[in-house]
């Protein structure tokens, strides 16, 4: 008799870091007559979306506290940080029935867009940032496997991509 199955990834907080929240559920389930099907899912659950979404929101007000912040040698790097976090929160999380990842990546590059930087380089062959992200359990892990990329990746906008104010953002993380 075949019996479906399924294991959930730890995703540690850094909001409570002694909370270890539910990630992804990889799902082995039967499909009859003879085999099996190997999906990915994630628990609609009301604990589950609150700790996430205090999750997201924090990583938000990170955000803002960085850009605000005043200019740094390492302001740029911080802020990259924090986006990854970012993306390694709303991709365990997954909050679409399809499509988490891809709105993961565009929120990401969004962020960085709205500073004055672009993604210049494709993302590495052979590796998926998304399932990088589910398969770790800390941010920091996260973070430290694919900052080198993404860091690297960076390229400036031209300046008439932006309105009059780019100048400032330009000065706030040393890009001009």
């Amino acid at each position: 008799m075949q019996k479906d199955y399924f294991v959930t990834t730890p995703c540690d907080s850094i909001v409570s870091p002694s909370r270890v929240m539910e990630g992804t559920r990889l799902t082995i389930v039967a499909s009859y007559p003879n085999g099996y099907e190997f999906s990915i899912r994630t628990a609609g659950l009301p604990d589950r979306w609150a700790e996430f979404d205090e999750e997201l929101s924090a990583c938000l007000t990170r955000l803002e506290e960085v850009f605000v912040s005043e200019p740094s040698e390492d302001k740029l790097s911080r802020f990259v940080d924090v986006a990854l976090q970012m993306f390694f929160y709303w991709v365990n999380f997954a909050p679409l029935s399809r499509g988490s990842a891809a709105c993961g990546y565009i929120f990401m590059v969004s962020f960085l867009v709205a500073i004055g930087v672009t993604v210049d380089d494709a993302i590495p062959q052979g590796i998926q940032y998304d399932w990088e992200a589910i398969l770790r359990r800390s941010p920091a892990d996260f973070v430290q496997f694919s900052k080198s990329w993404l860091f690297n990746s960076l390229k400036k906008l031209p300046t008439e991509f932006w309105a009059s104010d780019q100048t400032e953002i330009d000065q706030l993380f040393g890009l001009d």
